[in-house]
């Protein structure tokens, strides 16, 4: 489903994700694309959602690919 969903992969994050996530409790998984991600956009996220005292902050580990390759669905094109 594409309800909750927020892509965010700009620089300005921090005042995006605090306007579209306002509650702290709120469950946020955080997906990177790779280890050679621009900007290591996800720790910065991670980092900063921790300082803003978000409670229910995730990282998938292995991102998408790990996702699959752990025989989780992927869906594409909806």
């Amino acid at each position: 489903s594409r309800r909750g969903r927020l892509i965010v992969g700009n620089l300005d994050f921090e005042d995006r994700l605090a306007a579209m996530v306002p509650r702290r409790d709120t469950p946020t998984v955080l997906v990177s694309d790779g280890p050679s991600e621009p900007y290591r956009l996800v720790e910065r996220a991670f980092d900063y959602l921790e300082r803003c005292s978000y409670t229910e902050v995730f990282c998938l580990e292995g991102g998408m690919e790990g996702w699959h390759h752990g025989g989780y669905p992927v869906f594409t094109g909806i």
